[in-house]
């Protein structure tokens, strides 16, 4: 939703002063952005051999699959912290180290 948009509702008052709306970013924006810019370094590393030899993407790597099992993943920490950036942070940290151990 548009800040002129937002501004416009809250300034008709459309629930008087029992119930003033807020705007709350979106967490799907969040997701989004995760997920491209994970192809986005998957496709631009494509021939980029790792220190093991195989390659960035592919078979037991960073696949489309992946990627969409870690945006569901970040909207999660987003979705319980709405009001605390600092648990927001150690939320995504947890994600991190989750799928690092797990090897998702």
């Amino acid at each position: 939703m548009r800040w002129g948009l937002i501004n416009n509702i809250i300034g008709s008052k459309p629930y008087r002063d029992e119930c003033i709306p807020k705007k709350l970013e979106c967490i799907g924006h969040v997701q989004k952005q995760v997920g491209s810019r994970l192809c986005k370094l998957k496709s631009a590393n494509k021939g980029l051999k790792l220190a093991d030899g195989k390659g960035l993407g592919g078979k037991g790597r960073l696949t489309d699959g992946k990627i969409d099992v870690l945006q569901n993943y970040y909207g999660v920490p987003v979705r319980e912290n709405l009001d605390d950036v600092d648990r927001m942070a150690k939320g995504f940290k947890q994600v991190y180290y989750t799928m690092l151990l797990r090897q998702i």
